[in-house]
């Protein structure tokens, strides 16, 4: 049995040299970046668009650059944006192995002629990220300068050990530079902690400079994504 000593010693934020950013509205569809991410990334490639694009359209504004969105249960762009300039929709999903209306994560690199350059990505794609993830190869994220993932199921223990995995697999290049509980999940019991079952985690690229001590979470980058129940604190850094 997985134990909460382990668990939360692998999710443990670490702190960035860089400075956390926060795009996308104060509520659920917003996410924190780092700024390095946003300085070097050529674009971003986003999967799970769903309605709202706050986050995407905060990149483009931000930066100037480029962003590619997948979502295979839309045809169109939600009616409130206002500007589509250097947004593109396709009506396609994520999967380890091309099928009818999904593709590979390097197919679309090289789709878009992205093979070889730095991008973003960043998925909430209602628990196929483990799929993902767990099958995406290294050659596929050299150039992925970070990761914004919302994992899902986390009350069950098989998927808190595919999370534990996938962090380990990823810590080679990357750290934990920000996580935040989604309050429109339940919480869940591991060992004597509270944990919420959905929470949204930031990968940044190697190195780190040290443990976090911020509370989670933190004033003035995180939100409730169901904005009328309390944020969820997490036990980590001043809140363990």
């Amino acid at each position: 049995m997985l134990s909460s000593d382990v668990f939360l010693k692998v999710l443990q934020p670490m702190e960035s040299s860089s400075e956390l950013l926060r795009l996308g509205r104060n509520e659920d569809g917003g996410y924190v970046v780092t700024e390095r991410m946003l300085e070097e990334a050529t674009a971003l490639f986003t999967y799970g668009v769903g309605w709202d694009i706050s986050f995407e359209e905060h990149f483009v504004r931000q930066t100037g650059k480029k962003a590619f969105l997948f979502d295979h249960t839309i045809r169109q762009l939600p009616a409130s944006v206002k500007s589509t300039e250097n947004i593109e929709l396709f009506s396609e999903g994520i999967a380890p192995a091309s099928k009818p209306s999904f593709g590979t994560f390097a197919e679309h690199l090289q789709k878009l002629g992205y093979s070889h350059s730095p991008v973003i990505l960043k998925m909430d794609i209602e628990g196929a990220e483990y799929e993902v993830l767990e099958n995406l190869k290294p050659t596929n994220l050299i150039n992925v300068v970070g990761l914004t993932v919302e994992f899902h199921w986390l009350g069950q223990e098989a998927y808190r050990l595919r999370l534990l995995n996938i962090v380990r697999k990823l810590s080679f290049q990357y750290f934990i530079a920000h996580v935040h509980g989604n309050n429109y999940s339940e919480l869940f019991e591991i060992g004597n902690v509270s944990f919420p079952r959905c929470i949204e985690i930031t990968f940044a690229r190697r190195p780190c400079v040290g443990v976090s001590t911020r509370r989670y979470p933190v004033t003035g980058l995180d939100y409730p994504n169901a904005p009328g129940k309390l944020d969820y604190q997490l036990p980590f850094g001043g809140n363990d």
